[in-house]
């Protein structure tokens, strides 16, 4: 990796920044947005950037198939960093660290230091702002050097996250991170981590059933050409029942059979995609996936889209 030719946050900058947002200061132009928002989810939680208190639970594992998917992707980009000195860390959908591969004797002692290392969380609740625990919470990947880390002790390294997703629900199942020390830190770092994940994710669709990804393309045609893969979950779910644009053009009866087979799939936590037929031969796509809320609220939402008709959702309720 290629180091930043200024280490801006080292010599003042972003140093003074984090002192002023302790004390209470705006910081807004003088911080990433990303970064930002984080320092303020740790400052809600409570969290004192001189003192963390890393929980730890022994013999964290993955399930066989995602680990059957990630392993040979993991090992390529383990030996592809061989020559630099950088971690590859798998944590689980809790921000948890499972496995921890490459890495030389030095980084490794300064990472075993800071306690990110298997078993240990890594969530922003746990750890501040980091490559893990922020990539769960903003749901998507984030790249963190040097001072933008909340936590003091964190501040020596720079890491970048990815979120790998179940390709038919789009449910976090891990969390993949690249970390290393803050001078050998490069934004690079961001797309290699994204595009690993990326490389995961697609192994995990291979594992899925003929009908499984016969039913996800079916779901991705019927989608709106400006709408990405996966949408993101909206704000928490108020009321049960379907809504959407273009409700109004399904009958009554259609609109029982949508809910109907929604209601069979919230009901089945393994069952992911189902289809249904419905009046005048129209076929709808169902998918159920978790969902969460502004405020961690957790629920389940089915979203049904029909080819060249309307987008509809049905919500349970959220716990």
């Amino acid at each position: 990796m290629i180091p930043l030719s200024v280490a801006w946050d080292d010599i003042g900058g972003l140093v003074d920044a984090h002192e002023r947002f302790l004390a209470g200061a705006r910081v807004d132009a003088d911080v990433r947005d990303p970064v930002l928002d984080s320092w303020k989810r740790c400052r809600s939680a409570g969290l004192e950037p001189d003192r963390l208190l890393i929980p730890y639970a022994p013999d964290l594992t993955l399930g066989d198939p995602f680990l059957h998917a990630a392993d040979p992707v993991l090992s390529r980009l383990t030996a592809s960093l061989s020559d630099v000195s950088m971690t590859v860390v798998l944590c689980d959908g809790q921000a948890r660290v499972v496995q921890r591969h490459g890495g030389d004797t030095r980084l490794l002692s300064r990472l075993d230091e800071v306690n990110f290392a298997p078993g240990f969380c890594a969530s922003e609740a746990a750890a501040g702002t980091n490559g893990v625990g922020t990539a769960l919470a903003e749901r998507g990947p984030v790249y963190v050097i040097g001072r933008e880390h909340f936590a003091d002790c964190l501040s020596p390294f720079a890491c970048a996250g990815a979120p790998v997703r179940d390709p038919l629900s789009g449910r976090i199942e891990a969390i993949l991170d690249l970390t290393c020390l803050r001078d050998d830190g490069h934004p690079a770092m961001l797309r290699l981590v994204r595009e690993t994940a990326h490389d995961i994710e697609a192994r995990l669709l291979e594992q899925a059933s003929d009908r499984e990804r016969a039913l996800l393309a079916a779901y991705r045609r019927a989608a709106p050409l400006s709408e990405p893969w996966p949408r993101q979950p909206e704000g928490p779910a108020r009321t049960r029942g379907p809504y959407g644009h273009g409700a109004e053009t399904l009958g009554r009866v259609d609109l029982a059979v949508l809910r109907e087979k929604a209601e069979e799939l919230i009901a089945s936590p393994h069952l992911t995609l189902d289809q249904v037929t419905l009046s005048g031969g129209r076929v709808a796509t169902l998918l159920r996936r978790p969902m969460m809320g502004a405020s961690g609220e957790t629920g389940v939402v089915v979203e049904a889209r029909v080819l060249g008709g309307p987008q509809l959702r049905h919500m349970e309720r959220m716990a």
